[in-house]
């Protein structure tokens, strides 16, 4: 599904930044998440490869997905400086954010103090967002 250029959505996440995110967020929501944007930006960032996938280019695992609250983050950043770890609620609002080391790493994260639902998670590296996914909080 094309977007016309003046919707935000449409727009490169790393000239937009958060606005473009929210942007995304909202249009997913109203359309049930039948959108998909083909970026035509590129970002800084360098991704490892996920090894289950070599096709596609992973930075993060959050497993178990689906969750009650409390998950694990396994990272793999390559960035100039430190990276971040954020939660959003589908308005694009920022609800947590941590920080990631410069190299492969594990976080626990502890949310069981959210409701349940939809949840989205994004990596920044270096300023620009080299990962991002939907996290399900269900009790």
């Amino acid at each position: 599904m094309g977007l016309p250029p003046e919707v935000s959505g449409s727009q490169c996440p790393n000239d937009g930044g958060d606005a473009v995110w929210q942007a995304r967020s909202l249009l997913n929501w109203v359309l049930l998440g039948n959108i998909q944007f083909s970026d035509s930006c590129y970002s800084s960032a360098r991704i490892a490869p996920d090894s289950s996938n070599a096709t596609e280019p992973h930075l993060v695992k959050v497993y178990p997905n689906p969750n009650s609250g409390s998950f694990t983050v396994e990272y793999d950043v390559s960035c100039s400086s430190n990276a971040k770890f954020e939660v959003t609620d589908l308005t694009g609002k920022k609800l947590a954010v941590y920080s990631l080391q410069v190299h492969p790493g594990i976080i626990q994260v502890n949310l069981e103090g959210f409701a349940n639902g939809v949840y989205l998670y994004k990596v920044i590296c270096d300023e620009a967002v080299a990962d991002s996914g939907k996290l399900i909080i269900t009790r």
